[in-house]
């Protein structure tokens, strides 16, 4: 099972909170502009969460999934391999460098 770092550092962040991400990319999306979907758990409903998905998979969106914790950042992972199947995950190296939806 692969590891992914999701732990978001900026100076923003109080001292003593945690934020993580789970950035996904269409398959093939190879840069320029594209829509994307942004996703905060846990604040988001699930009405919100399933809408997101579907329009995500439907438009062929980017998605950002933002989490307070490492393991909603994982639970959320495996949910959205599993409802956009035409998505791969972006590293959080690669999401930091700016190559969402570019191949390096």
């Amino acid at each position: 099972m692969t590891s992914w770092r999701t732990k978001l550092d900026h100076p923003e962040i109080p001292h003593g909170h945690e934020l993580h991400g789970v950035f996904l990319d269409p398959i093939g999306d190879e840069g320029g502009p594209r829509s994307t979907v942004c996703l905060q758990i846990p604040e988001a409903t699930t009405v919100e969460i399933e809408h997101a998905f579907t329009t995500a998979a439907r438009f062929q969106m980017r998605v950002v999934i933002i989490t307070d914790t490492a393991q909603q950042a994982a639970d959320f992972a495996q949910l959205a391999a599993t409802k956009l199947p035409l998505h791969k995950r972006v590293a959080l190296e690669r999401a930091e460098a700016g190559a969402i939806g570019r191949v390096v």
